[in-house]
């Protein structure tokens, strides 16, 4: 094999390389975050009409920090956590009826079939705020 030969292989090689990282690095869930991130963004940002791009911050909220507010959500967004079905929801919504507001994610604890575990599993995920 000659230099030339090399050359054309090896660049050959690295056109595939390229599309195989793009392709591993467009995620289809990033995509629509940041089509959401777009739509939602914050009153408080000032962007211009030209850069309708959301920021580092935004996009963060919208992937990382999407938590779940105990004290407003519906059995239905509860349900959609991990270690929460319809029964574990529909308590924490009457627990939440009957005793006011969780001052803490640790007050999860309180609910019937809810113990420290499940709660330490889900902490990243919920707030009370």
């Amino acid at each position: 094999m000659n230099n030339a030969e090399r050359i054309l292989l090896g660049t050959g090689l690295l056109g595939c390389a390229a599309v195989i990282a793009y392709n591993c690095l467009s995620v289809p869930k990033l995509d629509a975050a940041l089509s959401n991130a777009t739509q939602n963004t914050s009153s408080s940002v000032q962007s211009s009409p030209a850069d309708s791009r959301p920021t580092a911050s935004q996009l963060e909220q919208e992937l990382f920090v999407q938590r779940v507010n105990i004290n407003t959500a519906t059995v239905q967004e509860l349900e959609a956590l991990d270690e929460i079905g319809p029964t574990l929801a529909k308590r924490i919504v009457e627990h939440r009826k009957q005793n006011g507001p969780f001052v803490s994610v640790d007050a999860l604890t309180q609910v019937k079939g809810i113990g420290q575990e499940t709660v330490d599993l889900l902490r990243e995920q919920l707030t009370v705020e």
